[in-house]
């Protein structure tokens, strides 16, 4: 880059007169290349003006550098330059232009009438240690940048516009900012930072912006965004309090925390059109009036290897809030974030598809759905713990109705919801667990471990339920519903009424390869009580009992027997009726030859 020592002489023309204007111009003093030091043009006033003065203004030094056609750097000294001759405008596109604050930070001051930079298309400009304040734009009020520029240890604080009051970057343009702060900033849309173009932000800290009526306190984008090692902390906005996005962005080892959206997404927004990525960062204390407390997606979303906690929402989505479209979350912690309504952690809506790989739930709160409610989409959770979540009314765990639900591998362990399905209710559509453990969890009135309602087709195999209570069905209770378990264990359920393990009400429950044992209810059916089709087949009931009769099973409905082992199982401390198998008047018992009942007491009972 190619610098100069500036000094003032007139400009003559042939007859010995000043040039054009009759004013005296700076004028270089060149030395051979090889004979000097590269140096700069050194502004020496802190006045904005164009004079004869023999002194060299900031506004006079970028019309120097630019008139040479060459790299150039300017030199700033610290200190405070007023605008009074509106923006600073680089519009060459031949060289680069780098301006550089020397001996401290360099104040360039708006002063609430104008924008302090423009840089045009074509034009490339470095801003270096400079502090750009006081401006006002429709767009861009500290810089609207249509060229290329890097912002390097700068600042832009107190600035407005109606989009990026702070900088608004065009269609086309590349904008990168390192090491820099934004603070203050007021605009409609993108208080910080309104992007269009190509952004890169690294070490970039947002600070108490205000989006007021529009999106994105820190950064609102349609253009493509990386934003790495970077923090967003008391934005604001209707939507997006630190971040609105509708273009392409990645979020990398970052923080976003206690930014807040009057609307939807207390931390990040991202719509229809957005493709969003965060990884390795964390979104921690942000709250929404609306929904998506940190988050609130509806479009492509990823999170990877994050923790979202402590975030609020006044309707769903304490954590995030996934609208439509896909979202992906892997070796992630959700936790201690609260809803005013649904998904504590997560809230998942029409028709979206979400998939939680290695992650954790735990802590969170809803009145239906402590740690996700989902509805009319696909919810795949593989290798994941939800853990103390907890619901007002219904899902300590999830809550899942008319959609797909597919546990893998995962546990759903001391949650609490003070209606039904303490670990999971599931209304309509089909669950899937496979190879789970649902423990520890509790429910007040039904389905400690699991309940299910509403037509709801519910699949568990080589799965373990233990030691979850409520009033009805400890383990299970299934309502107007399929239920279909195979080669799993429900041990040491308890039901305070009727169900210890299992509680079938006009559903259609079919047990197979599978371990009933230590379960208890106050009431009836120690192991299962059935008011609907139940077949069982290859099970063993073991060791469970009832207050009053059925310490197997208490059957109302039809039930089926084949192959099956009861032992050990109890009815009213051994004086009950049925220790094995209690049939009502208007039950039916089909008892196959190859059971085997070694029970005390009278095993079988049927109604007279």
């Amino acid at each position: 880059m190619r610098s100069f020592d500036v000094r003032w002489r007139p400009i003559l023309g042939p007859a010995g007169r000043r040039g054009p204007g009759g004013r005296r111009r700076p004028v270089p003093r060149l030395e051979p290349l090889e004979a000097r030091e590269l140096l700069a043009i050194v502004v020496d006033t802190f006045d904005d003006v164009i004079a004869d003065d023999g002194l060299t203004s900031l506004r006079e030094a970028i019309e120097l550098a630019e008139s040479w056609g060459g790299a150039d750097t300017i030199e700033v000294p610290a200190g405070t330059y007023a605008l009074d001759l509106g923006q600073l405008t680089f519009d060459d596109a031949s060289a680069p232009v780098a301006v550089r604050s020397t001996g401290g930070p360099a104040t360039i001051d708006g002063r609430g009438a104008s924008r302090v930079f423009l840089v045009v298309q074509g034009s490339e400009v470095v801003l270096d240690g400079l502090v750009i304040t006081g401006g006002v734009a429709d767009l861009g009020g500290g810089l609207l940048n249509l060229g290329t520029t890097t912002i390097l240890d700068s600042s832009f604080l107190g600035n407005e516009a109606f989009g990026g009051g702070g900088i608004f970057t065009f269609p086309g343009s590349t904008t990168v900012v390192d090491d820099s702060l934004l603070e203050g900033n007021q605009a409609v849309f993108g208080a910080g930072i309104s992007n269009a173009g190509v952004l890169a932000i690294h070490d970039g800290r947002f600070i108490d912006n205000v989006a007021t009526g529009g999106n994105g306190g820190g950064i609102d984008s349609i253009g493509d965004v990386v934003i790495a090692e970077s923090r967003f902390e008391g934005n604001r906005a209707d939507f997006g309090g630190a971040i609105g996005n509708g273009g392409t962005m990645v979020v990398r080892d970052s923080t976003l925390r206690g930014n807040s959206a009057a609307g939807n997404a207390g931390g990040v927004f991202s719509n229809f059109d957005g493709v969003l990525e965060i990884s390795g960062s964390g979104l921690e204390g942000n709250s929404a009036g609306g929904y998506g407390g940190a988050i609130s997606t509806w479009g492509v979303t990823t999170v990877d290897g994050s923790t979202i906690e402590g975030n609020s929402s006044g309707l769903g989505g304490g954590g995030i809030d996934h609208f439509v479209g896909t979202l992906g979350i892997t070796d992630s912690v959700i936790s201690g974030n609260s809803a005013g309504w649904d998904g504590g952690g997560i809230h998942s809506f029409e028709g979206a598809g979400l998939t939680l790989i290695d992650a954790t739930l735990s802590g969170n709160s809803a009145h239906y759905g402590g740690g996700i409610r989902i509805g009319r989409g696909t919810l795949i959770a593989d290798r994941t713990t939800m853990v103390e979540n907890v619901a007002n009314f219904d899902g300590g765990g999830i809550s899942a109705f008319s959609n797909s639900t597919t546990l893998l591998e995962s546990e759903v362990s001391g949650n609490d919801a003070f209606g039904r399905g303490g670990g999971i209710e599931v209304s309509g559509g089909s669950s899937t667990i496979v190879g789970s453990t649902i423990s520890d969890n509790s429910a007040s009135y039904a389905g400690g471990g699991i309940f299910g309602s509403n037509g709801a087709l519910v699949t568990v195999a080589g799965s373990t339920l233990a030691r979850n209570s409520s009033d009805f069905g400890g383990g299970i209770l299934i309502e107007f519903g399929e239920l279909a378990l195979r080669q799993t264990t429900l041990a040491d359920n308890l039901a305070r009424f009727n169900g210890g393990g299992i509680y079938s009400f006009f559903g259609t429950t079919n047990v197979q390869e599978s371990t009933l044992r230590g379960n208890e209810a106050g009431q009836d059916g120690g192991g299962i009580f059935n008011v609907g089709d139940l077949t069982v087949s290859d099970v063993h009931f073991a060791h469970n009992s009832a207050g009053r009769n059925g310490g197997g099973i208490f059957n109302d409905g039809v039930t089926r027997v084949f192959d099956s082992i009861f032992s050990g199982n109890k009815a009213a401390k051994r004086t009950g009726l049925g220790t094995a198998i209690y049939t009502t008047i208007g039950g039916m018992l089909i008892l196959d030859d190859q059971t085997v009942i070694s029970q005390n007491g009278v095993a079988i009972y049927q109604e007279q």
